[in-house]
């Protein structure tokens, strides 16, 4: 496959590798915006398999699908995608609306409980 070079093809791109959630981003973004963002994940997502329907991102910390970054179980601009973002969310914003997750996160070493994993 030929690299992408105008707007358009770019975002075709991004949306086949990435999935349609999220490509709302780019409704407002200048071309200048565009390119640098699909120069910085190119490397990366070249050579990985196309997204599908059933693509989700979810949170760690509540389980829930993140439709946006902002909207999850967890509050406001609350959801964390690894164990470190988690730490410093607690550390930074005190306590999400799951306070029993942060706790239960907290004794266990900062690590994700397993009953979250399950």
């Amino acid at each position: 496959m030929k690299k992408p070079r105008t707007r358009k093809e770019r975002l075709q791109f991004l949306e086949k590798k990435k999935g349609r959630r999220g490509m709302e981003i780019f409704l407002y973004a200048t071309d200048k915006e565009v390119k640098s963002f699909f120069e910085l994940l190119y490397p990366s997502l070249k050579d990985k398999p196309d997204a599908t329907a059933d693509d989700t991102v979810q949170c760690l910390r509540c389980g829930c699908d993140v439709e946006h970054h902002l909207e999850c179980g967890c509050g406001i601009n609350r959801c964390v995608f690894t164990e470190q973002e988690w730490k410093d969310d607690i550390e930074g914003e005190n306590w999400s609306d799951r306070k029993n997750a942060d706790f239960c996160f907290i004794e266990n070493g900062y690590k994700v409980p397993d009953y979250i994993r399950e």
